[in-house]
């Protein structure tokens, strides 16, 4: 998105990018851009026409209103509120659905305040001095929030992140230096920042950044791509401006950009594998809408935006890219989404830059045998055949290990849950009815929470000892890597530690490499794609969808 004050710090971003050589739409390794479905926002007819906007993998989207910031949940509009004041503005949503931005404390337009909103309740972040201006830009699914802070009345401003709400400086002093986004393995990416945060606006986590500025030729200002040492310009769509606000994992990338140098209109853009494509070109032709600008794009392909339907106005516009499967294909590992399901508790705070591993538990002694395969194949109306997991979720319900998540549905594209991922486990295992201890094991798990005795029988198992404490955090999300350590553990395999790492975001060091690691040598993961030098990625830190565990588990134990 356009960040507050772009313009002062577009020039520093580029001194950072001079350095590095220029590709020309260079190619990335993703299929032709598709068709797509077209739909409007549910209840959004209160448009604020900024570039405040964004899709998270559960499909839940945040946008700025006229003054108050919105999201809507599968239908389900809420206000954000204010702090006090009139106004709010987004920065940015997590997988988790938890929202950064600056909101005004009182009747004062130019008091902003940065706000976390978890939950359904807005907190405030506090500046680095007693009434000074701070705004939250970037948030990870972890809950790490960045941003910057600046005494009011000062044209200098200081790069921050925040823990448990208390500003902490990332660089020495006040300049300009300003911490634009975070991605789940803590890289940076911003203004004025060390190595190895990158010059950007947004990061993924295959460690892309994505920025705007002057093209090659000091004519454009475009729209660029890089990694640390090669930018690559996205170009125009036959103007002399493009900007890009969104950036997937699959390093797809939307924005708006002008179709000639003697017009002021702006159209949406999709950029991906090497190509600049007008989304107008791409929906059906019979909707109304023109797509003015595309502001926020989530890793199954999903695209939002700002547009105008004849007839009825300006508004919010949802694309789905047509007959493509939320994930990839099941001969793929699946690529994952980090939402918790709307039923499960959100992160409980920010976790510091440096945040601690998942915990470590003991390998089971021996394997055991999953449940035998019984009954006909139930059917799922959210699981058409087609789907790219009907199959193994099929084989899921068959088996047993899940009833789905309501009356006939089963919640694909939910994330799952700690206490889902023991339950799934267990069932797996031969124990579908775990018997319920006397007393709780873990502090955040009484005698009635509803997966009581299969967390017990979990820990028995030796396949966890929690989250950190007497805690084992039952509605947090399974990451990647707590996925790979839990099914190795519940295999009774191994860990494996090759002196050259499989996948690039997981080096020797990685405090799961070993499960990891021997999660792709039985054939389980081929990993999450690949980064911009082609090298083969597992993305650890993000979440796994229900869809996607029943892939996994079914591979582990077919």
């Amino acid at each position: 998105m356009v960040r507050p004050f772009a313009r002062a710090v577009v020039t520093l971003c580029l001194i950072g990018v001079a350095l590095a050589p220029f590709r020309l739409n260079a190619p990335v390794a993703v299929a032709a851009a598709p068709p797509f479905t077209l739909s409007r926002v549910a209840a959004t007819p209160d448009i604020g026409y900024t570039d405040g906007m964004a899709i998270n993998d559960a499909g839940q989207v945040a946008f700025d209103g006229a003054s108050h910031t919105f999201l809507s949940d599968h239908g389900v509009v809420t206000d954000l509120g204010t702090l006090g004041g009139a106004y709010t503005r987004m920065q940015d949503m997590n997988a988790h659905g938890e929202i950064v931005g600056f909101t005004t404390v009182d009747a004062n337009y130019e008091n902003w305040h940065a706000f976390v909103w978890r939950a359904g309740t807005m907190t405030g972040l506090e500046g680095l001095v007693p009434g000074g201006v701070s705004l939250a830009a970037g948030i990870n699914a972890d809950g790490q929030i960045v941003g910057y802070a600046y005494p009011r009345n000062s044209s200098t401003f200081a790069a921050v992140s925040w823990h448990d709400g208390i500003p902490v400086r990332l660089t020495n002093d006040y300049g300009r230096s300003a911490a634009w986004d975070i991605n789940d393995a803590g890289q940076l990416a911003g203004v004025g920042l060390p190595a190895p945060a990158l010059d950007g606006e947004r990061i993924n986590n295959a460690g892309e950044a994505l920025g705007n500025g002057l093209s090659p030729d000091g004519h454009k200002r475009d729209a660029y791509l890089w990694d640390g040492s090669t930018v690559i310009d996205l170009g125009t769509l036959g103007g002399d401006f493009s900007q890009g606000v969104g950036l997937n994992d699959r390093g797809q990338v939307v924005g708006y950009s002008r179709q000639t140098e003697t017009t002021s209109a702006n159209r949406a853009f999709l950029w991906q594998g090497g190509t600049l494509h007008d989304l107008n070109d791409l929906i059906p032709a019979d909707t109304g809408w023109t797509l003015e600008k595309a502001l926020g794009i989530n890793n199954h392909g999903q695209i939002v935006g700002l547009g105008w339907q004849q007839g009825i106005g300006g508004g919010v516009f949802l694309l789905t890219p047509v007959g493509a499967s939320p994930s990839p294909s099941p001969s793929a590992t699946p690529s994952p989404s980090a939402t918790p399901s709307p039923s499960a508790s959100p992160s409980a705070s920010p976790s510091p830059l440096s945040s601690p591993a998942p915990s470590a538990s003991p390998s089971p002694s021996g394997s055991l045998a999953p449940s035998p395969t019984a009954g006909p194949m139930p059917s799922f109306a959210d699981v058409p055949v087609g789907y790219w997991a009907h199959d193994q979720i099929g084989t899921f319900a068959q088996r047993g290990i899940t009833t789905g998540c309501d009356v006939g549905l089963y919640c694909p594209e939910r994330p799952v849950t700690r206490a889902e991922m023991a339950v799934f486990l267990d069932r797996t295992l031969g124990f579908p009815n775990p018997t319920n201890p006397a007393s709780p094991r873990f502090s955040d798990v009484p005698t009635n929470y509803w997966a009581y005795s299969f967390i017990d029988r979990f820990a028995q198992l030796g396949i966890t000892t929690g989250c950190g404490g007497t805690e084992f955090c039952p509605d947090r999300g399974v990451s990647r890597a707590e996925m790979a350590a839990f099914l190795i553990r519940a295999l009774g395999k191994p860990q494996l530690t090759p002196g050259t790492p499989t996948f690039a975001d997981v080096p020797t060091s990685h405090p799961q490499y070993g499960y990891i690691e021997a999660l792709a040598g039985l054939g389980i993961t081929t990993g999450c794609g690949t980064n911009a030098q082609g090298q083969r990625v597992y993305c650890p830190h993000r979440g796994v969808t229900r869809a996607e565990m029943a892939v996994f588990i079914i591979r582990a134990f077919p």
